[in-house]
């Protein structure tokens, strides 16, 4: 599904990039190309005028022939022709040879206009009428009309468009080649968070139904023993109730996670924030673990900083503190060591709590914050389902700060969280 995304991507930067460049180039080919054939008319008008203001220069129809280099060679001329298609005059002034003018004549019979190819080069011409010429010596008045062709070479100027053709099409290839890598390039990364959004749902409704399913088959296994047992007392079967009673708790307990994560992740959902102070809250938490730390064995430290304030929501930062404050105590070993610091730094309020024990390996660091993660398998069955800390990390994003955690195997681990003061 991603790949035939990216593809679809890709071709339609591609096609668009296509489009403009054809439309663009055509335009300026188009363009280039109009502007040559007016300025090839324009030098075709000023052929006509002077081919016959050198005739009426010479006072007689005949060659004027002139001694020129052999290898000289005009690129715009004219010549009279009568009704004949035969020459009368032409102003080359017999640079160039009758023959080649004869065959130029030749070629342009039966068109008032168009191109001719001669000995390899491309000539524009036009040919209009000259003039009338009245033959009295006999008795009947003869008219003969003769016409006017002149020639222009354009051989340059439909080089000058094909080599413009050509930088178009070596452009065109260059910047649609550099186009497709910087496509590709994008392509992977705009999908990139949309495949990655879609990988953590899909294994987030697994682990969801993973996770539902496990206390269901407890609860369908005693049920199946209470049904076994129709006889027997309800004060008989306790044993079976209390069962499906714990397996109800942690259902209940799991909903209850997943209801908070799918409120965090509202994106409408903005958090009322107000001053909140930290340093009470703290205290009020380390409160509540009193019990778990003397049951382990575990000393606590405290460097707490008296009214420290924070931008946020009481109830939801309380909630991450006992989150933090119940992980650690989960994780740190018997007669370990939990430290609790907060205080402030310059424009921050630093608050970060370690404990002792085992640790996070490197390779999990970076997915200990995604949902129903947990780094070691042995403890799936200690009553979390590894949604504690995903739900700590959004509130506390949500209330502008940021949660971060390192570690050193089989030493310590630090949770931080980071806010602004106020």
């Amino acid at each position: 599904m991603f790949h035939q995304l990216k593809r679809r991507f890709i071709l339609t930067n591609m096609a668009m990039l296509s489009a403009v460049l054809l439309v663009s180039f055509a335009a300026i080919y188009l363009i280039t190309a109009y502007q040559m054939q007016r300025q090839n008319l324009l030098k075709l008008e000023n052929i006509q005028s002077d081919t016959l203001r050198y005739q009426d220069s010479l006072q007689d129809n005949t060659f004027f022939q002139m001694v020129g280099d052999p290898e000289s060679y005009l690129d715009a001329f004219g010549v009279i022709v009568d009704e004949q298609e035969q020459a009368v005059f032409d102003s080359s002034f017999g640079i160039l040879s009758q023959a080649w003018i004869e065959q130029a004549v030749t070629l342009t019979e039966g068109r008032e206009d168009g191109q001719i190819l001669l000995d390899g080069r491309h000539f524009l011409f036009s040919r209009v009428p000259a003039y009338a010429k009245v033959d009295s010596s006999s008795e009947t008045a003869a008219i003969e009309q003769f016409s006017q062709i002149s020639f222009l070479d354009i051989t340059e100027s439909r080089k000058s468009l094909l080599e413009l053709l050509a930088a178009f099409g070596g452009v065109a290839i260059l910047t649609l080649l550099a186009m497709l890598g910087i496509s590709v390039l994008f392509a992977r990364r705009a999908v990139a968070p949309i495949e990655q959004s879609y990988c953590k749902q899909k294994q987030f409704v697994q682990d969801a139904s993973h996770e539902l399913k496990t206390p269901l088959a407890s609860i369908r296994a005693n049920l199946e023993a209470l049904q076994t047992n129709k006889q027997e007392t309800v004060q008989s079967q306790e044993k079976w109730l209390g069962h499906i009673s714990h397996e109800t708790d942690r259902m209940g307990k799991l909903v209850t996670e997943l209801l908070e994560l799918a409120r965090a992740d509202q994106a409408e959902q903005v958090m009322a924030l107000e001053p909140v102070c930290l340093s009470d809250l703290l205290e009020r938490a380390l409160l509540s673990v009193e019990a778990i730390l003397y049951e382990k064995g575990i000393t606590l430290g405290e460097q707490i900083e008296p009214a420290v304030s924070v931008a946020g929501n009481p109830d939801k930062a309380e909630q991450v503190l006992r989150i933090l404050l119940d992980n650690a105590c989960k994780y740190t070993n018997t007669g370990g060591h939990i430290e609790v610091c907060l205080q402030r730094q310059r424009k921050h309020v630093i608050l970060t709590i370690s404990n002792t024990g085992e640790g996070i390996l490197p390779e999990h660091i970076d997915k200990i914050f995604d949902r129903f993660y947990r780094a070691d398998d042995s403890r799936k069955h200690t009553g979390s389902y590894g949604l504690g800390l995903s739900i700590a990390k959004s509130l506390v994003e949500q209330m502008g700060g940021t949660l971060s955690v390192s570690s050193i195997p089989q030493k310590i681990t630090t949770f931080t969280v980071r806010w602004e003061r106020i």
